[in-house]
């Protein structure tokens, strides 16, 4: 009676009967037995077509990391930051900060390098959501900024200095996350990457809007919706291999339009706020990160208060209580108790 049968995903199987029961099994096998037994689990997982799903990966990078196989384990783990990060930023933070561990002792490659620039740049980009301070963010920074350079890698250089930058600029340090954010939007420019500069365009007018420099604030907006005009898909690239949309882990062009109702609302420009915010709140529920589509509400909050409407202050104000109940984002958490 140690295990029972049960109802699964993929059908008919079997489960412990309590957790415990399982951690207590699993710590009595001798090395020996378990390292091989859990690669014939992970390579039996792989024969399934449920097995090879990107919602697998994390369990097939589990068995191979107990197997005794960190980098195949790492490959695997990648898929599944993945595709998780588009739901669950601080579960993604914490996958990608183990992938960086499981590679640690491994040897040098262009493999291995890129994959631990990738981890390190990830890192950075989850880590403004999950609270993550400067200088705690500064050594992954400087080490994929070193990758990347003595690659020649000048696509994914700017990416990770606005990575780092939305962090320093969530430290309070405006000027310095501000020309972060511009040398990468030079890089950018260099590299005629229209994907690029409609992202870095973007994070530069959150910046600036944070900073209280609105009328920035609302030019960079600008560029960006400009440059979606022109090149609506970001490009990929060659080292770390994945491309803005990729990397911010949201629709770009629908966060940069949420931006731009909070900087109409700061300005006073509250009709074309109102308009723009009935506009980006029709959209299909589950298709857009709660990271993005908490933004309108807030500024819907913002706006009810300047003409009084406690109805509409409150449902706004409900909707980013359940964008931040969702995502389970301290980042999120806070801006819901500022709105109630």
């Amino acid at each position: 009676e140690l295990i029972k049968p049960s109802t699964t995903g993929m059908g008919a199987g079997y489960a412990f009967r309590h957790p415990l029961i399982q951690e207590v099994a699993y710590a009595m096998q001798l090395r020996p037995r378990g390292t091989p037994l859990h690669a014939a689990v992970a390579d039996a997982i792989e024969t399934f077509p449920w097995g090879r799903l990107d919602e697998s990966a994390s369990l097939l990078a589990y068995h191979y990391e107990a197997a005794g196989r960190p980098l195949v384990a790492a490959t695997h783990l990648e898929r599944a930051a993945l595709w998780i990060g588009r739901t669950n930023s601080s579960r993604a933070f914490a996958d990608w900060k183990k992938l960086r561990l499981l590679l640690r002792d491994q040897p040098r490659s262009e493999s291995n390098d890129r994959l631990r620039a990738l981890a390190s740049v990830q890192i950075l980009n989850f880590g403004w959501r999950e609270g993550m301070a400067a200088d705690e963010a500064k050594p992954y920074a400087e080490e994929a900024l070193a990758h990347v350079r003595e690659m020649s890698d000048r696509r994914h250089e700017p990416l990770l200095l606005v990575a780092y930058g939305r962090i320093v600029a969530a430290s309070g340090a405006f000027d310095d996350a501000i020309k972060l954010i511009c040398d990468a939007l030079a890089l950018a420019d260099a590299n005629a990457d229209a994907g690029g500069i409609i992202l870095y365009s973007g994070v530069l007018s959150q910046i600036y809007s944070l900073a209280g420099l609105l009328h920035e604030a609302l030019a960079r907006n600008d560029t960006a919706l400009e440059a979606i005009t022109a090149e609506s898909q970001p490009q990929g690239g060659s080292v770390i291999g994945i491309n803005a949309t990729q990397f911010a882990g949201f629709d770009v062009e629908h966060w940069i339009s949420c931006q731009r109702t909070k900087i109409l609302a700061l300005l006073g420009r509250f009709d074309e706020a109102e308009a723009l915010l009935a506009r980006v709140c029709q959209v299909e529920p589950g298709r857009i990160a709660p990271v993005i589509q908490f933004i309108p509400h807030a500024c819907g909050v913002d706006l009810a208060w300047q003409r009084g409407d406690i109805g509409a202050a409150r449902w706004h104000s409900r909707q980013v209580a359940d964008y931040a109940e969702q995502s389970a984002m301290p980042y999120l958490k806070v801006v819901a108790l500022g709105c109630r």
